[in-house]
């Protein structure tokens, strides 16, 4: 029993034993068999057969695998020279694909690849439906690796993603990646990139860093550092990413286009909607770097832009844009007039990935614009923070600065000009405009203050408002300005436009037609109105009409026109209208013009222009039909022109009846008329007219604002002649040309008579001319010949005459030809008799074909300047003998072109021609003269000029002045054209000058300078006066002054520099000349004759200075001697009892002159008078001293400062000799209006008594003084009989204080002034005696002239006769009453006289003597 129990438990265990030997040999067999294909996959052959294998799964898969060039195995590693593989609508291709990585590692449990490249690899992917709704994407599942992987090298040179391959030939690519090089791995259920640099067509990737899980919802987090150019746009920026798959926030940050960038964004990967959230924030933006698009303008742009999407409104974001310009400008400068920008902003996205349905709308839209070109210059109005900095514009020449991070944006809105509204773009809707199609926009925008000057140079500055409206291809414009603004905007020349102004324009725009239903422009009065329709592309058809009404003259006529002022008063109104086709070789128009409401210079303006044109592709006309032009002004003016053009039978009558010239220009005078007409084809055209003028009379105004009067007496001009001459035929037609003008002037310049005729064919005529001028007359004549061969019309003609008569003769001797082919004259053997000798141009050649070129060859022969004489003013009275040996030769030839080149030699030389054995009177030597040479651009010469005797200089100097001496130039002549050099000796021997009517006489005078051009050097130049000398040396350079105004601004700077105090604004400066230097003027008792009999002798150093400040004289004199003499009365003329202030003697002013054509030397000279100046007549004889300090600008306006002194000396008065016992004249400025204070008293008498003279020069006041003191009638009295009155007994003393007080009282210098008399209102004023005034002396008192005063004195006078003064007043021509009063206060007397008429006068006196008597007064011859 224990056998059969045991038996059964060995077989179980025999069979475990012999399963488990079967499956270590089994497993011994699969390892062999694993190690076996391991060892067959580690040769290259079982590795390609295993491929091959692949290839057949795959393609029993729908799959497509291919490669070539496969070396290595699995041991070694993989290299591919092809592998592609295909496959759910995408393909992989690659080159040069290498792998190599560690059995060992796997073995280990973990992935190791050591390197995995590829030359290039080309991902082709379908491209997505557009029609496909977008819609959310399922978040992906774990892909997580079940060991872990490590990559230590992973690079590809080239990767590209484009579309599928058409016709087996790829596409454009998607993206293009290349230098691709980084590391990667995987642990722990997330993937990393551990490095990665790559190249893009956007830039360089430095650096990337990123992890992600492998499990959902795949947390990503990464950085990416990149810089580079995107679409041409400089960058350096970081991009960060820190989220999952569900929900990414993104930063970007960074330099952008010189400026600063910060984008924020909330990226859904797997998201219907990419993006949840955008905030974009760029400072200083230059979209001039952005060079993908051309050149755009450069810019400063600072940026806020924040977008979200709409809760509840699937695929619409909304948000707000606020941008600031830092540099704006106008677009001429490639700038943006743009200062801000701030608009609520809306997206309406499709739903699909058709772009094109794209809507985008602009609300709340403000934009602000520059109001002025200096603002629009100066940048945004933007608050841009202080710590944005803007960058350096074009990147180059400019040190760099670290770009700012980018700030929020605020926008300031005064002082802007603003535009305000609404804007709508639907991208699937478009509207076609000329030359383009665009998206549909609807716009309705305000206009606030718009200034067109900053969009573009040359705009008008403006400050327009009003509304513009575009709904697809209909739009309005209304804008408007008040004259308020357009008047403070315009400049000065136009501020007469300012005036309430509206544009208004509404219509249609398609691509063939531009439809206008309105158009109005209106600027205050004046309306314009145009309607109808104009075509934007060819054919260039137009139908358009309106009305121009109220237009006022005054406001559109510039100011500078020369029209009559009473133009300026017109106003001119018309209907029009133009209907045809243009741009077209056969272009074709009907135009219509009708005045209406039309008045020019007073008259009525009426009529109007109708008609129908053709034109050729090139605007030539082809014919005017049905042409009714019609105007008239007034009754007496008239055009008119009827008819046709263009065809062998038309004809086009024109008259012209100016009837009254007055009537069109108050300036003008006279009456001019014109009837004719034209005919035929253009090409052939013919015209016939007949013109008459008389009594024609103009002025006007020439450039310097002076007036020219233009005239002419009578004109008759009869015409005959064909206008065109395109045909041989026409070259035969007749031409009859007769005119005659009388009395044709301009100014003081009238020619007498013109008359000139032409008769004959342009193929053969001949041309007379003949014109009368005073003494001189001048007759032309010549035979021509015109032709029109291909090359161009020629002209061929004979001078046959020439002749001028008269003042100066000239006569042509022989024939000359003349010729004009095309742009080339030529001109040759001009031989002129002319001034006793010949002008002989042999060839003068003119081509004007390009660039002018010249060449003329001739030569002077022994002219005689003698016979010049009347054409130069020189008068005939003087001594012209001194001319009569004198001649006149030389030569040149020349040629050049323009004034780049000029080639040739120029002669010229003047001598003296005398008979064998008499002298010459001039010393002329025959080496005298000039020699050029020009080469090129280049000048060489000589000069050389030996004159013994300046006599010929008194031809051109006044009767008053003659010079003498002898002067010699030596010196040659190089440089070039644009600056020759000049350099002459000049010396002069015996030089003398005589000044007649001052008695100046200067002699023995030496000359030594030398001029080059570099300046003027005087060595020496010296005179002599009397016994002293006066001598001038210096140096001068010339220099440019350049441009005026810089040169005045600098002379402000050195003027001042020059003054001890800065000089007041606008005040005087001295003359500014093109030349810097210094000269020195030494006095040695120079004489100096300030008039006949008188002398002053000099002596002193002064400097005359010429520099950046002007002229300027400084120096000091000092009078060595002198002798004054004065001339007039001895006596003052003012009363001692009666003193007048303010009164100021009339004078005649000196003519203005212009300051700036005026010389003005700046002066600071010192003048001592010394103690040997006197000075005699007038009745003082004195010795004069002191000083004075001559400033101010000489000669015109001298300043003096300083007192003359009377030293002592004598005043000659009433009888007696006054002697000086004070005297000062004081100067503080003007020369002619000095200070006085002088005494002069009479000696010897126990009282003191004189005169004094006070007050200014042009004021004076005259007085008696006395010591004690007295009444004025015992000063005069001591004054004149060195006695008391009571004491003047004698009558021979009374009768001197009569004659004292009359020269008191009255004037004996011989000019007439303001008598006491007139400045007291009196008809008569006397001094006399009590006798004078009685019965004999009553009716001739009583007819004394208004103001005469006198006396009535005798000379049998007693001497007991009381001294009176009478004073009378005229009541009307009647009645006179006059009251006497006795200088003792003896007599008084009061009288009333009439006159009854035939010489008898009644008279009734009281007082001294009581009377009434009737005089009768008779005359006899």
């Amino acid at each position: 029993m224990e056998d059969t129990k045991t038996t059964p438990d060995r077989r179980e265990h025999s069979l475990w034993r012999a399963i488990f030997r079967w499956s270590v040999r089994i497993l011994l067999l699969v390892m062999g068999l694993v190690l076996a294909a391991l060892l067959w996959l580690g040769s290259e052959s079982g590795l390609t057969q295993a491929l091959s294998w692949a290839q057949q799964f795959l393609a029993r898969n729908g799959q497509a695998l291919a490669f070539d060039r496969l070396q290595g195995n699995l041991w070694r590693g993989i290299r591919f020279g092809r592998v592609e593989w295909r496959g759910f609508d995408t393909a992989v291709k690659g080159t040069d694909l290498q792998l190599s990585w560690s059995l060992r590692a796997l073995l280990r449990g973990k992935g190791l690849v050591h390197q995995l490249e590829a030359g290039t690899l080309v991902i082709q992917v379908p491209p997505g439906d557009p029609d496909k709704p977008r819609a959310d994407v399922d978040m992906p599942g774990d892909f997580g690796l079940p060991f872990p992987l490590e990559i230590r090298k992973l690079a590809v040179g080239r990767l590209e993603i484009q579309p599928p391959a058409v016709n087996g030939k790829d596409a454009e690519p998607y993206v293009v990646l290349t230098d691709i090089d980084g590391t990667a791995e995987y642990a722990v259920g997330q993937y990393r990139i551990k490095t990665l640099a790559l190249t893009s067509p956007w830039g360089q990737v430095r650096s990337a860093t990123a992890q992600m899980e492998g499990a959902p919802p795949h947390r990503l987090k990464g950085v990416i550092q990149a810089n580079g150019q995107a679409q041409q746009w400089p960058y350096d920026a970081t991009l960060t990413v820190d989220g999952d798959l569900a929900r990414l926030p993104a930063t970007l940050k960074g330099q952008l286009a010189d400026g600063m960038a910060d984008i924020q964004a909330v990226v859904k990967p797997l998201g219907r909607m990419p993006v949840e959230r955008l905030h974009v924030r760029l400072a200083d933006t230059n979209l001039m770097r952005f060079t993908a698009l051309g050149k755009l303008p450069e810019t400063g742009m600072d940026l806020d832009l924040d977008i979200d999407p709409v809760a509840g409104k699937k695929e619409t974001w909304q948000g707000l844009i606020r941008v600031a310009n830092r540099r704006a400008g106008t677009l001429e400068a490639n700038r943006i007039p743009l200062r801000s920008l701030q608009s609520g902003i809306v997206f309406r996205i499709p739903p699909t990935a058709q772009w094109e349905h794209l809507y985008v709308a602009l609300n709340d839209l403000a934009i602000g614009l520059p109001v002025s070109v200096q603002q629009a210059d100066a940048g945004a109005v933007a608050a841009v923070p202080a710590n944005a900095n803007p960058g350096n514009g074009s990147g180059k020449g400019q040190v760099a600065q670290k770009p700012q991070a980018a700030q929020p944006v605020t926008i300031a809105a005064k002082g802007e000009a603003r535009i305000e509204g609404r804007l709508e773009s639907w991208l699937a809707q478009s509207m076609a405009i000329p030359g383009t199609t665009l998206p549909r926009l609807k716009s309705d925008l305000k206009l606030t203050g718009l200034d067109l000057a900053p969009l573009w140079q040359g705009l008008p500055r403006t400050a327009l408002g009003g509304q513009v409206k575009v709904d697809g291809q209909q739009f309005l414009v209304d804008l408007s300005q008040r004259a308020e603004q357009m008047r403070t905007l315009l400049p000065a020349d136009l501020k007469k436009l300012a005036a309430d102004a509206q544009v208004k324009l509404a219509g249609t725009l398609d691509p063939r037609w531009l439809k206008l239903n309105e158009g109005r422009v209106a600027l205050g009065e004046t309306l314009l109105t145009a309607s109808g329709q104009a075509a934007v592309s060819a054919p260039w058809d137009l139908n358009l009409r309106g009305t121009a009404r109220r237009l006022d003259l005054a406001q559109w006529l510039p100011a500078t026109l020369p029209v009559d002022p009473a133009w300026r008063e017109g106003m001119l109104g018309a209907d029009w209208s133009v209907e045809g086709r243009l741009m077209s070789p056969g272009q074709k128009a009907t135009v219509g013009l009708d005045l209406v409401e039309s008045r020019v210079a007073g008259q009525p303006l009426t009529g109007g222009l109708h008609g129908k044109a053709e034109l050729d592709a090139q605007w030539q006309p082809l014919s005017l039909k049905d042409i009714d032009l019609k105007l008239a002004h007034g009754t007496a003016n008239r055009i008119q022109a009827k008819g046709a053009l263009g065809a062998p039978q038309d004809r086009l009558d024109v008259g012209v009846k100016l009837g009254n010239l007055s009537a069109l220009d108050r300036r003008a005078a006279g009456s001019m008329n014109l009837d004719g007409h034209l005919s035929g084809r253009f090409q052939d055209l013919s015209a016939k007219a007949s013109a008459r003028a008389s009594g024609v009379d103009w002025t006007i105004l020439d450039e310097a604002g002076k007036p020219n009067r233009l005239s002419l007496k009578d004109l008759k001009l009869d015409l005959t002649a064909p206008l065109a001459l395109q045909t041989k035929s026409r070259q035969d037609t007749p031409v009859e040309l007769t005119l005659s003008a009388r009395q044709l002037g301009s100014g003081t310049d009238v020619l007498d008579a013109l008359n000139l005729s032409l008769h004959g064919t342009p193929a053969q005529h001949q041309l007379a001319a003949a014109a009368r001028q005073g003494k001189d007359r001048l007759q032309l004549r010549l035979q021509g010949a015109l032709s029109l061969p291909r090359t161009g019309p020629s002209y061929r003609a004979s001078v046959e005459t020439l002749d001028l008569s008269g003042r100066t003769a000239v006569r042509l001797v022989d024939p000359a030809p003349l010729e004009v082919d095309g742009s080339r004259l030529t001109l040759s053997d001009f031989r002129l008799a002319a001034l006793d000798g010949h002008i002989d141009l042999k060839r003068l050649l003119l081509d004007w074909s390009g660039p002018l070129k010249y060449e003329t060859r001739g030569s002077l022969e022994e002219l005689a300047p003698l016979r010049l004489h009347q054409l130069l003013g020189v008068d005939e009275k003087k001594n012209l003998d001194v001319l009569k040996d004198v001649r006149i030769g030389g030569q040149w030839q020349l040629r050049g072109q323009g004034a780049q080149a000029l080639y040739g030699d120029v002669q010229a030389g003047i001598r003296e021609q005398v008979p064998a054995g008499r002298r010459k009177r001039l010393g002329l030597r025959d080496n005298n003269g000039l020699a050029l040479r020009f080469d090129e651009r280049k000048l060489n010469g000589k000069v050389n000029l030996d004159i013994v005797s300046l006599e010929l200089a008194n031809l051109f100097t006044g009767p008053d002045m003659a010079v003498d001496g002898s002067l010699k130039v030596d010196g040659t002549v190089a440089g070039t054209l644009d600056a020759p050099l000049v350099d002459l000796a000049v010396t002069g021997k015996d030089l003398s000058v005589l000044q007649r009517s001052a008695g100046m006489r200067l002699s023995g005078g030496e000359l030594d300078a030398h001029l080059n051009g570099h300046g003027l050097q005087i060595k020496r130049l010296k005179f002599h006066a009397g016994q002293g000398s006066l001598q001038l040396k210096g140096a001068a350079r010339l220099v440019d002054r350049g441009n005026m105004k810089a040169a005045l601004a600098t002379q402000d700077t050195a003027w001042a520099a020059a003054l001890t105090k800065p000089p007041k604004a606008g005040s005087p400066k001295p003359s500014l000349l093109p030349m810097d230097g210094v000269f020195d003027v030494r006095a040695d008792h120079f004489l100096v004759p300030i008039g006949p009999g008188q002398r002053v002798t000099l002596s002193g150093v002064t400097r005359l200075t010429s520099g950046p400040a002007g002229l300027i004289l400084v120096g000091d004199m000092k009078v060595d001697e002198g002798l004054i003499e004065l001339a007039g009365s001895s006596a003052p003329t003012l009363p001692g009892d009666v003193r007048v202030s303010g009164e100021q003697i009339p004078q005649d002013l000196p003519e203005e002159k212009d300051a700036e054509a005026s010389l003005r030397i700046a002066s600071d000279l010192e003048v001592e008078l010394g103690d040997k100046l006197k000075i005699n007549g007038m009745g003082a004889e004195a010795r004069l001293g002191g000083k004075l300090q001559v400033g101010g600008f000489l000669p015109a306006d001298p300043q003096l400062t300083g007192v003359i002194n009377i030293v002592d000396g004598s005043y000659q008065a009433y009888g007696q000799n006054l002697k000086f016992t004070k005297g000062l004249i004081r100067f503080t400025g003007p020369v002619d209006n000095p200070s006085l204070d002088i005494e002069a008293k009479r000696p010897y008498l126990p009282v003191e008594v004189g005169i004094s003279i006070t007050g200014q020069a042009s004021n004076p006041r005259i007085s008696l003084i006395s010591k004690p003191s007295m009444s004025e009638t015992n000063k005069l009295s001591w004054l004149v009989l060195g006695v008391p009155p009571d004491e003047a007994g004698g009558a021979a003393q009374v009768l001197a204080l009569q004659q004292a007080g009359t020269m008191l009282l009255g004037n004996d210098n011989g000019v007439r002034s303001p008598s006491i008399a007139e400045r007291l209102g009196l008809d008569v004023l006397n001094y006399g005696y009590a006798s004078d005034t009685g019965v004999d002396s009553g009716i001739q008192e009583s007819m004394t002239p208004k103001g005469l005063v006198g006396s009535s004195s005798s000379s049998n006078a007693d001497a007991t006769e009381t001294g009176v003064v009478s004073l009378g007043k005229r009541i009307n021509d009647r009645l006179f009453v006059s009251y006497e009063k006795g200088v003792r206060g003896v007599w008084n007397l009061l009288r009333i006289q009439y006159t009854l008429g035939k010489g008898y006068v009644l008279r009734a006196q009281t007082g001294s003597d009581n009377s009434l008597d009737v005089l009768r007064s008779r005359s006899f011859d």
